[in-house]
């Protein structure tokens, strides 16, 4: 749109077609643009937003008037970026979306407060919606001498769930931000750039023809234009976006790791539990059928446990299960494992036991060891543990049959008085 006003601001000439919410130019700014004040301004509206490029139209020395060429950035510009991006594309200022790339507004729109946490700080804002499958990045722009916000909107899928329902969430969301950020650095010299320099060389032209002076004096040139600022701030601004999903990058490894220890580990004795048990039986059952080894399946459970858990509380219950776990983990091999099953309820997996009295003297090395006094918190704890013993392929060749055995010489060793071992006996 080409304007040109005369010294009262008032507009003579008019090329192209205005939009309704443009303003023309007022007898202040025609005044600024003669002093050389103001060039290159900003309009803001809602539903529009306009770069506006004047110059002083002089005959004689005396300032009569304006040139103005303006740019119109809205839905139909943005439609065009947002189609060759991928991406949906907004505009916003501190009273909401100016102009946006979707007939009715962003399906997915940031509030207020985001808004203008943004164009008061230029880190990045990411926001997920995974009820609409969308998501938005947020990021200060400078539009000549204005602070706007661009929101840059995309679909998001399945594979990018939390964490907890995927673990290529990981993967996925990264390869996603990263590529934000380069669509964005290419939305902001294309958005930015590249249109205030077509409408600055633009304006040149229109100044030789049209301020020429009647004796043939030469064109007055309004200057040359300057990008650096813009290039620095668009440079600040991808730096503040890649420190910020470096950032969530390890905060999503740190998440996935915690989530894989749970999973395996009890939280409280470190020990592993009855999924980690149930996962490496059937390996270690396929590693003896291969290789003719042998293995052997303990079930242990305390005795006298409870009356010191009613009586003493949960912490000293809890401290005297992690020390019991300690123990345990100290009294077996290096190739053993200990489980907590839940509760006082104990396993342990013993692979390479040549025979029986090889399982039997590990498992009173680990009734000795546990049976040794407590000193909890200021109290003396005694307690005991019953072992049952199935031996691998003695008493059964699966991982049902091994289980059920153990479980039956548990049964037996405490019919027997508790506080021994008893190996399964058919």
């Amino acid at each position: 749109v080409c304007l040109i006003s005369d010294s009262r601001g008032r507009v003579v000439h008019v090329s192209g077609k205005l939009p309704e919410a443009a303003q023309a130019l007022t007898p202040e700014m025609v005044t600024q643009i003669a002093l050389g004040k103001s060039e290159t301004h900003v309009q803001l509206t809602e539903g529009l937003v306009m770069v506006w490029n004047s110059v002083p139209l002089k005959e004689d020395g005396r300032i009569w008037g304006a040139v103005s060429l303006g740019l119109e950035l809205g839905r139909e510009k943005l439609d065009a970026l947002g189609r060759k991006l991928g991406l949906g594309i907004s505009l916003a200022g501190p009273s909401g979306i100016l102009a946006s790339s979707f007939a009715s507004g962003p399906a997915l729109s940031p509030d207020l407060d985001t808004i203008r946490r943004v164009l008061a700080d230029p880190a990045p804002a990411y926001i997920e919606n995974h009820d609409l499958g969308l998501a938005l990045f947020l990021t200060q722009s400078r539009l000549v001498d204005q602070s706007v916000a661009l929101v840059l909107q995309f679909d998001i899928t399945e594979s990018y769930r939390p964490l907890s329902e995927s673990s290529h969430r990981l993967f996925w969301s990264a390869a996603v931000i990263l590529g934000l950020v380069l669509l964005l650095g290419i939305a902001t010299y294309h958005f930015l750039i590249n249109p205030l320099r077509r409408l600055f060389h633009k304006s040149q032209v229109l100044l030789e023809v049209c301020a020429k002076s009647a004796d043939g004096a030469p064109p007055i040139h309004a200057g040359t234009f300057d990008v650096g600022n813009e290039i620095r701030i668009l440079d600040q601004a991808l730096e503040t976006a890649s420190l910020t999903v470096y950032a969530y990058i390890c905060k999503l490894h740190d998440q996935r790791e915690r989530f894989k220890t749970m999973a395996v580990k009890d939280p409280l004795t470190g020990l592993g539990n009855r999924r980690l048990f149930d996962d490496l039986l059937p390996a270690a059952l396929s590693l003896c059928q291969r290789h003719g080894g042998r293995l052997a399946v303990l079930f242990l459970d305390l005795d006298r446990f409870k009356p010191v858990n009613d009586t003493l509380g949960h912490d000293v219950g809890d401290a005297l299960l992690k020390e019991v776990g300690a123990r345990m983990g100290l009294s077996l091999r290096a190739s053993d494992a200990v489980f907590r099953l839940g509760g006082d309820e104990f396993a342990a997996l013993l692979p390479e036991c040549a025979d029986a009295d090889m399982a039997l003297a590990l498992a009173e090395r680990l009734r000795e060891s546990v049976s040794r006094p407590y000193i909890l918190k200021g109290h003396e704890c005694r307690i005991g543990v019953s072992i049952g013993i199935a031996m691998y392929p003695i008493h059964g060749t699966d991982m049902t049959d091994l289980l059920k055995r153990a479980d039956s010489a548990l049964y037996r060793a405490k019919e027997a008085g508790r506080g021994c071992c008893m190996l399964h006996q058919p």
